[in-house]
């Protein structure tokens, strides 16, 4: 499913929190997604905050799509406030392409001449892989991985590290990461993250059990479900761990402080944009938060 957002107004989706009436939520919306989040509960609520969105201008404006997430969703009397954020890596959706897929879209009639908030049972991710775009969020295959034995090892032979004997640790999640101060906020942030969603979280000065450094990186990484990779500084430490991370399969979450510092074989993975100062850092757990449990499928 995916959320659209439509409005009239051109300077509707440049960033700011925006305000729809109540009684245009949900249009345009089959009624079986209705009865799933009419009653916006606080569960339903964060439901429609892990959905992607598509943020869209009424035809006439001539105004490109956007690509993004809820943020927040604030309900005031009569009208609901939104919060949001805009993908910097996801490609702009022409104005164009929504009159052109309307029907692999789920847009019908009108629909794209009135403000509204609508509910799609429509996978976008993989709708825009398919006509080319980059997605705003690629799809993490852990099904076969989390079908392996506990302790059985995936099928790799590598020379240069040691299959650990360990299972994978369906909780724990690795931070990769430059051992520089200005890197200490940020990794305080993901651990308080993790606690809060019963998560571990550990990085590589944290672990010692081998002779060598790159035995004990291997296997952190072999034994996390989850991999977070932060690539502010172009780090060819991370841009190695993050290889390992590919390659053994796991889930990798690119964050920087910016977005200019990944190389273009990365940027087709969308990044957690975020700043070190203290707001910066909320941002950043809200972010991660969304991100680690659309991974790991909890609510």
């Amino acid at each position: 499913m995916y959320n659209l957002l439509v409005s009239g107004n051109k300077e509707a989706w440049n960033g700011e929190p925006y305000s729809f009436a109540r009684d245009r939520l949900f249009e345009y919306t089959d009624d079986a997604i209705i009865s799933r989040f009419n009653d916006l509960r606080e569960d339903q609520l964060e439901r429609l905050k892990s959905l992607e969105t598509l943020f869209a201008y009424e035809n006439g404006r001539e105004l490109d799509a956007r690509l993004g997430w809820i943020t927040d969703i604030r309900i005031r009397g009569r009208e609901i406030l939104v919060h949001y954020d805009l993908s910097e890596a996801a490609d702009p959706i022409p104005y164009g392409f929504l009159e052109e897929k309307r029907r692999t879209l789920d847009i019908v009639g009108w629909e794209l001449n009135r403000t509204h908030w609508a509910v799609k049972d429509v996978d976008l991710n993989t709708l825009l892989t398919d006509e080319g775009f980059v997605p705003l969020v690629e799809i993490e295959h852990q099904a076969a991985l989390d079908e392996l034995p506990a302790a059985e090892p995936i099928p790799i032979s590598p020379t240069a590290f040691r299959i650990p004997s360990e299972p994978i640790e369906t909780n724990l999640v690795s931070v990769m990461m430059p051992f520089q101060d200005e890197f200490d906020g940020m990794y305080t942030a993901v651990q308080a993250l993790c606690e809060q969603m019963r998560l571990q979280c550990k990085n590589a000065a944290q672990v010692w059990n081998h002779d060598e450094i790159i035995q004990d990186i291997f296997s952190l990484i072999y034994r996390s479900r989850v991999v977070i990779c932060d690539f502010t500084t172009e780090n060819n430490n991370v841009f190695y761990e993050a290889g390992i991370a590919h390659t053994l399969g796991r889930p990798v979450i690119p964050i920087t402080q910016d977005i200019e510092a990944l190389p273009f074989d990365l940027r087709h993975r969308r990044a957690v944009v975020y700043d070190p100062g203290r707001e910066g850092l909320e941002r950043l757990q809200n972010d991660l938060g969304r991100r680690l449990r659309r991974i790991l499928n909890v609510d």
